[in-house]
């Protein structure tokens, strides 16, 4: 099947999937950083140059999600207006300018340290994401159509990469509020809660159908609402400071985050029954996949909202050490929800938007179970390791799962068959 669809791929399918290789690569250079690094503070005796462990989040957000989608969206929203994409050569010189800006910032910690800065990276990696915020907020225009309730989590969710990407770049400039701007906590949330999360959120409520949920739009409207007011606290938090903010966007999230699921019935997940039986093959098998992956990926949702929620509170009312919510909260995001999300979708979504094929022989749920063990893992460790001051080295290794997932699920990708 893969040779042939090479072979009929037309520019804007092309243009996609360059984005999602070039993506997929520093994803993969992103997480065997970060698995080194969780390996090293684990207990494992590794030598090595601690300011490569500074661009693990900057592989891992600025590049690879920016990157897929990024990638996805030139497709994606397209079909769901019904447009044309009519500047594809500026569509991949946004990609380029994303990818060249990680090389850049890659470089300024490991080659060249006097010829490129990371303050260099940053400002094509905002260049790029300017490009692509003009291209699809021209795109997306006016919410209109039977889910028209999608477009605003889209909108706010490419406004939100823009004021993030911006500010990465004052962070870095010799005025700069910060001199690692990930560990400002009001940056973090923003960046985490802002352009990833609310492109996933857009996406859910445009493709609830695949799910055979009933969607509840009045809530969906006010979780909008609630998640643009965490966003704006959050944002708030960044520039003044103010932990208040970030509590109370922490608060919003979680409320935001249970009454969005809600309006997606997102626990809802049928298994037998006379709808079942009417399915073809293709059908059951692609929903039974698509429906268990997306219910993981909602609990990994209310369980990083959660964290968020006392990583917050705790930040500015406790004395406990907060590092252990801190790394739990992004991770049950980032590699909970988003990770799982993006299994979710992939072998379900893309192959019918870029190459008008269905495929579903080859489904595997192994990814799925391979990532949340590895995350559920270093969490787990992580808390012994602050609880009980228990040096849990098999915690090492937990990263290893995470790899192994993501290895694993680039292949079922490309072997899935009608």
């Amino acid at each position: 099947m893969n040779l042939k669809i090479r072979r009929k791929l037309n520019p804007l399918t092309k243009l996609s999937v360059f984005g999602i290789i070039l993506g997929s690569i520093l994803a993969l250079l992103g997480s065997f950083i970060g698995a080194l690094w969780l390996a090293i503070i684990s207990g494992l005796s590794i030598r090595y140059d601690g300011a490569l462990f500074l661009i693990h989040p900057d592989l891992q957000i600025f590049g690879f999600l920016n990157l897929f989608i990024m990638s996805v969206s030139y497709t994606l929203i397209p079909r769901f207006k019904n447009k044309s994409l009519d500047r594809i050569d500026l569509a991949y010189l946004s990609i380029i300018l994303v990818f060249i800006g990680n090389l850049f910032i890659i470089f300024s910690v490991t080659l060249a340290k006097d010829f490129l800065r990371a303050l260099d990276g940053s400002l094509l990696i905002f260049l790029g994401d300017l490009i692509f915020a003009i291209i699809m907020l021209r795109t997306l225009g006016k919410p209109s159509g039977p889910l028209a309730l999608a477009e605003p989590f889209m909108s706010l969710g490419i406004i939100d990469l823009i004021l993030a990407a911006f500010g990465k770049v004052i962070s870095e400039a010799p005025f700069g509020l910060t001199t690692f701007i990930y560990r400002n906590p009001g940056f973090l949330q923003f960046l985490l809660l802002g352009f990833p999360c609310m492109m996933i959120f857009g996406v859910m409520v445009r493709t609830v159908h695949f799910r055979i949920a009933h969607l509840r739009r009045n809530f969906v409207k006010m979780a909008f609402i609630l998640l643009a007011i965490t966003n704006a606290l959050s944002f708030s938090s960044f520039l003044r400071g103010d932990l208040k903010f970030l509590s109370f966007s922490s608060l919003f999230f979680l409320l935001g985050s249970l009454i969005f699921l809600f309006s997606l019935d997102a626990f809802k997940r049928i298994t037998r029954g006379p709808i079942i039986d009417r399915m073809s093959e293709r059908d059951r098998m692609r929903y039974l996949y698509f429906s268990k992956v997306t219910l993981v990926a909602s609990l990994w949702l209310i369980l990083a909202s959660i964290f968020g929620f006392f990583y917050s509170f705790f930040l500015e009312f406790g004395s406990l050490n907060s590092f252990f919510l801190r790394d739990s909260f992004i991770h049950a995001l980032t590699v909970g929800f988003i990770a799982s999300t993006i299994i979710a979708y992939g072998p379900i979504l893309l192959p019918p938007i870029l190459f008008n094929k269905t495929p579903y022989k080859g489904l595997s749920l192994i990814p799925l179970y391979l990532i949340t063990l590895g995350n559920g893992w270093r969490i787990i460790g992580t808390m012994l390791q602050h609880f009980f001051s228990i040096n849990f080295l098999p915690n090492a290794y937990s990263g290893a799962f995470v790899l192994a997932s993501m290895i694993l699920f680039l292949y079922m990708i490309h072997s899935l068959r009608s």
